[in-house]
């Protein structure tokens, strides 16, 4: 039977789990073919991507400082709202502010 796996992300910052313990990537080499890792505790491991990719108990840890959204996404901005989004977000806002401060301006001194 042939196991499905799932995709690893190999770039520094990202986390991976490997032999029961969670390893930072920390360099990547791709014309060598080799990873460095570094554990918590500040040991430090050099590997190939070959060997990670054949290590059945080698994968993504949910830890990771990757999001799934912003996995080399441009961020979201004010301005990707349509123009009725953005009245509606601006009406979520106040009411928030409202909810917190008492003011839907959010302070005191910016009542009309």
């Amino acid at each position: 039977m042939v196991r499905s796996r799932t995709k690893i992300e190999l770039v520094p910052g990202s986390v991976i789990v490997l032999e029961r313990r969670e390893w930072a990537v920390t360099k990547v080499e791709p014309q060598y073919g080799r990873v460095c890792l570094e554990a918590s505790n500040g040991e430090l491991k050099q590997t190939s991507v070959r060997e990670l990719l054949h290590d059945a108990d080698c994968r993504q840890s949910s830890r990771s400082s990757f999001l799934p959204a912003d996995r080399g996404r441009q961020p979201a901005t004010w301005d990707d709202l349509t123009k009725q989004q953005q009245e509606w977000a601006a009406l979520r806002i106040a009411h928030v502010n409202e909810l917190v401060t008492g003011f839907r301006s959010g302070s005191p001194r910016s009542v009309p």
